[in-house]
C-alpha cells in the first residue's frame, strides 16, 4: 500500500489517503477536485504556485481556463473560512497563489481514516442524546477507536466527553468519573493540543468537580481560541456563567453559539434556564415549551419546565409536565422536583412516592445529588435537612452544588437563614469565595 503523508493546518488535517478533510475529528464536506487543489497548495505550502503549475497537476488530460481554478480557489477558500477566520491561501498577484498557515506533515496511519471517523461520529451522535444509553452507546464507540488507533487523538477526547457527561448525570460517582475526564483529555492533549473538546472537558472538570471557576474559565478560553465556533465550549462556559450570576455574559455566549446551530436542543433549553434564573418565569416556560414543541422527547427540557414552573407556584402544572413526560429515561431531578410540588401541594403520600424514586438511586449504586436532596428538603421546608444535605455534598463532589446560590427554586426561606450563608462560606459556594462576585 503507498504511504500517503497526512496534513495538519489550523485547527485542520487532511488525510489523503482517506480522501478527507477533518476539524478536530470532524469531517468537513470538500469536492473531489477541490480537495485534490488543497493537497497541492499543502505540498507547496510558503511558497508561490503559479496558476499554470496547479492547472497541469488538476487538469492534466484537459483544456480548462483560469476561470475553472479561481472557481476551485473560491470553494476552498468558502471551505475553511466557514470554521476558521484565519486566511490560509492568499493571491499573490500576477503570479499565483500561496498557501501561508503553517503545515505539519504527519506519517499516515496504518489503520483507515474513514473507520476511525465513523467511529467517533458514531459516538458523538450518541453522545449528542445525553441520555443513559447514548453515553454507553457512544463510550463504545470511542474505546473502539482507540483500540483501531491508539494515538487517535479525537476518540480520547470523545471518552473524556463521556466520561464527564456521566459524572454531571450523576450515571457514576463524582468521584471516579470527573477525574477519568480529566486523565483521558490530558491524554488526548498530549496526542494534540489542538482539541477544543479536550480543554472543554478540563473547563467543565473544574467546573462542576474542582468547583474552581478561574481555571474553568480559562480551559473554555482555550477551546475557543482553538476554534471560535465550537458550541459545545460555549454552552459549557455559559453554564459557568449562569451559575454565577454573570447572566448578561451567559446569554452573549448562548446566542452566540446558537448562531451556528439554531436548532442545537441543549442550547434552547439552556436558553430557557437563563430566563429562570433571571426571574423571567413567563419567558422561561415559553422558551422551554418551545424545545418541547420541537423534541417531545427531550427530558432535559422537561425537568427545567418543570422547575421553572415550581418557581412560579404552579405545582400541580410542574407535576402534569413531570408525569406526562414522554421520554425513555427518569431521572434523580425530575422526582426530586417532583417530590417538592408534591410537598408545597400539601400531597404528601404522592411527595413521599417521588422522594422514594430519589432514594432508590443509591440501591443502584449512584450517587444522589445534595442538590436533589436539597429540593426535597426545601420543597418540605426543613432547612436543617436542607443544610445538611449541601455540606455532605461538597464532600462528596457533588456537580450540581455549584447551582445552588443562584437557583431561583431554593427562596428566601433558605437565602435569608443565615446558617445557609455560613454553610455555603464553609464549602467555598459563596458569592464572593466561589465566583469572586
Amino acid at each position: 500500500m503507498q504511504v500517503q503523508p497526512a496534513y495538519a493546518f489550523g485547527p485542520f488535517a487532511l488525510d489523503p489517503a482517506g480522501r478527507s478533510l477533518t476539524l478536530h475529528g470532524m469531517h468537513v464536506p470538500l469536492r473531489p477536485k477541490t480537495l485534490e487543489l488543497l493537497e497541492c497548495f499543502l505540498e507547496r505550502a510558503g511558497r508561490v504556485v503559479t496558476k499554470a503549475e496547479l492547472i497541469a497537476d488538476l487538469w492534466p488530460d484537459g483544456e480548462v481556463t483560469e476561470q475553472n481554478l479561481a472557481q476551485q480557489v473560491f470553494l476552498l477558500r468558502s471551505a475553511l473560512s466557514s470554521h476558521a477566520a484565519e486566511a490560509f491561501v492568499v493571491t499573490v498577484p500576477g503570479r499565483g497563489y500561496r498557501f501561508v498557515a503553517p503545515v505539519d506533515v504527519r506519517p499516515a496511519r496504518d489503520v483507515p481514516h474513514s473507520d476511525l471517523q465513523r467511529l467517533y461520529l458514531r459516538g458523538r451522535y450518541h453522545w449528542e442524546k445525553r441520555t443513559r444509553q447514548g453515553l454507553s452507546e457512544a463510550q463504545a464507540c470511542f474505546e473502539r477507536a482507540i483500540a483501531l488507533d491508539p494515538a487517535y487523538a479525537p476518540a480520547h477526547s470523545g471518552l473524556a466527553s463521556t466520561y464527564m457527561l456521566r459524572g454531571e448525570f450523576l450515571h457514576e460517582l463524582s468521584d471516579r468519573a470527573f477525574p477519568a475526564a480529566r486523565r483521558t483529555a490530558l491524554r488526548a492533549l498530549e496526542l494534540d493540543p489542538a482539541q477544543p473538546e479536550a480543554h472543554t472537558v478540563l473547563g467543565d472538570v473544574a467546573f462542576f468537580y474542582d468547583r474552581d471557576l478561574e481555571t474553568a474559565e480559562r480551559h473554555f478560553d482555550d477551546a475557543l481560541a482553538i476554534d471560535a465556533r465550537y458550541r459545545t465550549a460555549r454552552l459549557f462556559l455559559a453554564w459557568m456563567c449562569l451559575a454565577s450570576g454573570r447572566f448578561a455574559q451567559a446569554r452573549l455566549e448562548m446566542e452566540t453559539a446558537l448562531g451556528d446551530a439554531p436548532y442545537d436542543l441543549p442550547l434552547q433549553t439552556a436558553l430557557g434556564v437563563l430566563s429562570m434564573f433571571e426571574g423571567d418565569g413567563a419567558g422561561s416556560i415559553t422558551q422551554l415549551r418551545f424545545v418541547l414543541d420541537l423534541e417531545p422527547t427531550f427530558n432535559l427540557a422537561s425537568y427545567y419546565l418543570a422547575a421553572a414552573l415550581c418557581t412560579r407556584g404552579d405545582y400541580a402544572e410542574a407535576l402534569a409536565v413531570l408525569e406526562t413526560d414522554d421520554s425513555a429515561e427518569w431521572t434523580q431531578g425530575s422526582a426530586a422536583i417532583g417530590a417538592f410540588a408534591a410537598y408545597r401541594l400539601g400531597d404528601l403520600e404522592r411527595g413521599r412516592e417521588y422522594e422514594r424514586v430519589v432514594e432508590d438511586y443509591a440501591a443502584r449504586g449512584e450517587q444522589i445529588s445534595a442538590f436533589n436532596r436539597t429540593a426535597v428538603a426545601i420543597g418540605k421546608r426543613d432547612i436543617p435537612a436542607a443544610l445538611a444535605a449541601i455540606s455532605a455534598g461538597a464532600m462528596m463532589h457533588d456537580p450540581w452544588l455549584v447551582f445552588i446560590p443562584e437557583h431561583p427554586l431554593f427562596g428566601k426561606e433558605l437565602r435569608c437563614d443565615p446558617r445557609y450563608l455560613r454553610t455555603l462560606e464553609r464549602i467555598g459556594l459563596s458569592r464572593r469565595s466561589a465566583y469572586g462576585t
